[in-house]
């Protein structure tokens, strides 16, 4: 498929969170688990979407393909700005000591 017409929902529990579907199917196809996570579905927009398109946080093809494959796309948030930290710190850590300094 190189075309879709997708409905884009936000998640009313966490910022960030976002489910792709294909329009026709709406929220059909996901799984009843993953939406009572999901928190209340809020219709964001419909969307166009091709391979070519550019997208701010998922590969358009990636995003067809698991539509296609699964009925829908979940787009998780950033990892919030403390995590990032940790991390950052965890690997200088690790660096140091597999170096020996």
């Amino acid at each position: 498929m190189t075309i879709q017409l997708t409905s884009i929902y936000k998640s009313d529990k966490r910022e960030g969170l976002y489910l792709y579907t294909n329009k026709a199917n709406g929220l059909s196809q996901v799984p009843e688990a993953l939406l009572i996570l999901f928190g209340k579905p809020i219709l964001v927009t419909h969307m166009l979407i091709n391979v070519n398109k550019k997208l701010a946080k998922v590969d358009a093809a990636l995003l067809l393909e698991k539509i296609q494959t699964h009925g829908f796309y979940l787009q998780m948030p950033d990892p919030l700005p403390e995590y990032k930290q940790f991390l950052a710190n965890s690997n200088q850590k690790l660096n140091v000591s597999i170096l020996g300094k």
